[in-house]
C-alpha cells in the first residue's frame, strides 16, 4: 500500500531548529554500557525488521547493519542518527545518547518495534514517508523528552491512544496520512508545549475534543480529510497564537462561530467539504484567500 499524498490545500509548515542528524565527534572513552545496549537494540531492530534489503546502496546509507544484534559501525555514525555526548564530571569518561532519528523516506516497512522505547533521551523522531504499519508501539508515548514526532505518510492503524497526552514537551506532532480510526482523545489537551498538530487524512470520527482550547501554544492544526462531526466550538478563539485551522472534508455541522473573527493571528481557515455547515459570518472575509468556505454560504444579516 502506497501512502497517500499530502493534500495540496495544506500549507507547508516547516518546524524550526531540527537536528541535522550528522555524526558528532566521537569521544574515545564512553561509559554507560546499559544505555549503549538499549540504543544498539533499538536501532538494530529497525535495521533488521524495518529496512528492506538493498536500500543501503540506493539511499547511500552509512551504517544500518548489525551482526548478532551488535552494530557493525557505532550507531552515532549511522546516516540519520544524531548523538549527544556528556562529559562525566570528575572523570575522563563520557555518556553517549541518541537524541535524534531521521529516517524520512528510507522505505521502511513492517511494524515499528517496541525497542524504540530504549532511546530514552530521544528528542527528535521523524520516520515519515515510509510504509510502516500496525499500531504505534506504546513505548513511543513514554519518550518523555520527545519534542518532535513525525510519523506521517505511513500506514499506521489502530486508534490514537490517550497516552499521547504523556508527551508533555512535544512541540510538533504529525500523524497525518495514515489509517487511524476512532476519536481524538481528550488527553490531547495536556500537550501544553504543542505548536503543530497534524492528524489529517485518517479515518477519525467523533467530535472535536473539548480540551483543544487548553493547548494555548498551538499555531497550526490540520484535521482535514477525516469523518469528524459535531460543531466547531467557539472556544477555539481563545487560542491566540493559532494561525492555521484546516478542518476541510469532514462532517461538521452548525454555523461557524462569530468569535473566530476575533482571532488576530489567524491566517488560514479551511472548512470546505463540510456539507453540514450552515453559514459563516461575513467578517471572515478579512482573511482573504486564506479563508476557504467551499459551498458554505454567508449568514444572512
Amino acid at each position: 500500500v502506497s501512502p497517500t499524498l499530502v493534500p495540496t490545500n495544506v500549507p507547508t509548515v516547516s518546524p524550526t531548529s531540527l537536528p541535522t542528524c550528522t555524526p558528532s565527534p566521537f569521544p574515545s572513552l564512553v561509559n554507560n554500557m546499559q544505555n549503549i545496549s538499549a540504543m544498539e537494540m533499538a536501532l538494530c531492530d529497525v535495521a533488521l525488521y524495518n529496512l528492506p534489503s538493498g536500500q543501503h546502496e540506493s539511499l547511500n546509507l552509512t551504517g544500518w547493519s548489525c551482526t548478532f544484534g551488535i552494530p557493525d559501525l557505532h550507531v552515532c555514525f549511522w546516516t540519520g542518527v544524531n548523538c549527544s555526548f556528556h562529559h562525566n564530571i570528575g572523570s575522563d569518561e563520557y555518556t553517549v545518547d541518541v537524541n535524534g532519528i531521521n529516517t524520512k523516506g528510507f522505505g521502511l516497512s513492517g511494524q515499528l518495534r517496541p525497542t524504540i522505547g530504549g532511546l530514552k533521551n530521544l528528542t527528535f523522531l521523524d520516520m515519515s514517508n515510509n510504509y510502516l504499519s500496525g499500531p504505534i508501539p506504546e513505548e513511543v508515548w513514554s519518550l518523555q523528552f520527545l519534542s518532535h514526532l513525525d510519523l506521517s505518510l505511513n500506514v499506521f492503524s489502530s486508534t490514537i491512544p490517550s497516552r499521547i497526552g504523556s508527551l508533555s514537551g512535544a512541540a510538533y506532532i504529525n500523524l497525518g496520512v495514515n489509517a487511524f480510526t476512532g476519536s481524538i482523545p481528550d488527553e490531547i489537551g495536556r500537550l501544553q508545549a504543542l505548536k503543530f498538530l497534524g492528524l489529517y487524512s485518517n479515518s477519525l470520527t467523533g467530535s472535536l475534543p473539548s480540551t483543544l482550547d487548553r493547548i494555548s501554544s498551538l499555531e497550526y492544526i490540520s484535521l482535514s480529510s477525516n469523518s469528524l462531526s459535531g460543531s466547531i466550538s467557539s472556544s477555539l478563539s481563545g487560542l491566540t497564537h493559532l494561525k492555521h485551522i484546516l478542518f476541510s472534508s469532514n462532517h461538521f455541522t452548525g454555523s461557524l462561530p462569530d468569535s473566530l473573527c476575533n482571532m488576530t493571528s489567524l491566517e488560514y481557515l479551511h472548512v470546505f467539504g463540510n456539507d453540514g455547515l450552515s453559514c459563516y459570518s461575513s467578517c471572515l472575509h478579512t482573511l482573504g484567500e486564506g479563508f476557504d468556505p467551499g459551498a458554505v454560504e454567508e449568514c444572512e444579516s
